[in-house]
């Protein structure tokens, strides 16, 4: 069991050239990450290999003519006894192609809360599949239209003082801008009420919601239907679903509670730079048609401790054992990642 006082992971990549990773070309993509319940979870992940530029698979990066209609429109399908609603509350911002990483990731209703930090620190395309069967769906509906209207930084922020503090736009413009929402239930545990059309969607989220009165938070002890009925939670079709239902090349799929460093999405992107290319054998790995996967290492932080923005921030709350790699004291092989001792010992560049 992780020790009490430890409360927060931090999500690190190390874009080096073996082992696998998350942050993945759309489409080619296996994960296996965990759901961590009762955590506050937080990811940094840095760009760590060389800039490289590959035209082979540039090519294939284009963005289709219609990617951005395809984001807006509201689709409705059955897979495997589920009701998917894809696209059911779109973002007001879209991406397509290479213009972006699209963080994809899951959630019920009752988790919602980390959105607000997730998405400060990432500020970009976040696609987010939400489980909710039965009276989950109306709970799920106004959890939404409370994020995207009612700005919630430092109630949800506890005790953290890193730069998502210093943001220069509200938390519900950036979740507006930027997350899109796509429900899910099974056909047997439909809503009792009606499934909102795209135009009652869109009436809906034009009414302010009461900002005084935040949404049932799984931490309070709120019983969702989903726990009353003892559902187990569809972790893969929500994976899938929020996976394909992103319009950029590269996808990060992870959980809701995992939030990455600021800056990683152009960093990442930079390794494509035609103006940056350096190393040969970086290029030639890269410039394989196969599919290509970076290494993602988590890390715990104590729970009210100031979130590190920058290796240099990380590497000293390690020293300090205020941040501890992910399930240390439970299995540390489990998520032991080959090259992380010489990324420590590494001069830093940039962020990495």
């Amino acid at each position: 069991m992780v020790p009490p006082r430890y409360k927060c992971v931090i999500l690190l990549v190390l874009l080096i050239l073996v082992a696998p990773l998350f942050l993945l070309m759309n489409n080619n993509l296996i994960t296996n990450s965990t759901h961590l319940r009762g955590y506050d979870v937080v990811g940094l992940l840095w760009n760590c290999t060389g800039n490289v530029v590959i035209p082979s698979v540039q090519k294939q990066m284009q963005p289709s003519s219609n990617a951005r209609d395809i984001l807006k429109a509201t689709t409705h399908r059955t897979y495997n006894g589920y009701v998917l609603l894809k696209n059911h509350i779109p973002a007001e911002k879209a991406f397509v192609g290479t213009e972006s990483v699209t963080y994809t990731t899951h959630s019920d209703p009752t988790f919602l809360d980390n959105l607000v930090p997730l998405v400060t620190r990432w500020r970009g395309p976040i696609s987010v599949a939400i489980y909710c069967p039965g009276t989950d769906y109306d709970l799920a509906l106004e959890a939404v239209a409370f994020y995207r209207h009612c700005d919630t930084k430092d109630n949800v922020l506890q005790g953290h003082e890193s730069q998502e503090k210093a943001a220069d736009m509200s938390s519900s413009q950036l979740v507006r801008d930027f997350v899109t929402f796509h429900f899910f239930f099974e056909f047997k545990h439909r809503p009792t009420s009606n499934v909102l059309t795209a135009e009652d969607v869109e009436s809906m989220l034009q009414r302010t919601p009461d900002c005084k009165k935040r949404p049932p938070s799984d931490d309070e002890g709120y019983v969702s239907f989903r726990r009353k009925n003892n559902l187990t939670y569809p972790v893969n079709v929500a994976r899938n679903l929020a996976r394909t239902a992103a319009t950029t090349h590269f996808v990060l799929p992870s959980d809701i509670e995992l939030y990455p460093n600021p800056g990683l999405i152009s960093a990442f992107l930079n390794m494509f730079d035609p103006a940056r290319q350096s190393g040969v054998k970086t290029r030639d790995f890269l410039a394989r048609p196969n599919p290509k996967v970076f290494v993602v290492s988590i890390f715990e932080i104590q729970k009210g401790a100031v979130l590190p923005d920058s290796k240099q921030e990380l590497l000293k709350l390690l020293a300090e054992k205020v941040a501890i790699p992910f399930h240390k004291k439970m299995c540390s092989k489990c998520h032991r990642v080959p090259g992380a001792v010489n990324w420590v010992k590494e001069d830093s560049r940039g962020n990495c």
